[in-house]
């Protein structure tokens, strides 16, 4: 799959703050565009402009986009934990036919619960996003690589590389 993908640093100390997937095919933006406008480094200290917007500061068409990607997260993210869920179900069962699964209402009851914490915290980060946007005081937020209000693209691509190097363990070495 073609992919483009960027790195965004502070712009004093050049400290990474943020990894993500901008676009997927080199047209389609794959970033929400929800987040803090003002930032501040956690390193330096420095104050500057994310390129984010609140949700009510987003246009109509930035709102679709964001619930767009946010399913299209959720199911990336729920299939993926949905397979390593199964997989380490299927070795407790010792069910071994995994190249040849079925539809059940158990899997689809499993798939739910697996895209619903990916829905609720996109849900978050509005309902977030809405608060910091009425506070009387809008501080820049402090962030570093590790926050996921600014780099929570990172968190899901981290895990799925997990749920996938755990499935293959598990599909190699005990099915």
């Amino acid at each position: 799959m073609e992919y483009s993908w960027r790195f965004l640093h502070c712009p004093k100390c050049n400290r990474t703050y943020n990894w993500h997937i901008d676009k997927i095919l080199f047209r389609f933006k794959a970033t929400t565009g929800l987040g803090p406008q003002n930032i501040k480094c956690s390193s330096c200290n420095t104050v500057f402009i994310s390129g984010l917007l609140e949700w009510k500061q987003m246009i109509a068409i930035d709102k679709f986009r964001y619930i767009g990607l946010s399913v299209l997260y959720s199911l990336f993210l729920g299939f993926s934990l949905f397979m390593i869920m199964g997989a380490i179900i299927s070795v407790f069962q010792n069910y071994t036919n995994l190249l040849a699964p079925s539809i059940s209402n158990f899997n689809l009851k499993l798939f739910l619960v697996c895209i619903t914490p990916i829905i609720i915290l996109q849900f978050l980060r509005v309902l977030m996003s809405n608060t910091r946007f009425e506070s009387v005081q809008q501080a820049p937020m402090i962030i570093s690589f590790w926050n996921w209000q600014t780099n929570l693209q990172f968190y899901g691509m981290a895990l799925a590389f997990l749920n996938s190097a755990l499935g293959a363990i598990i599909y190699v070495f005990l099915l």
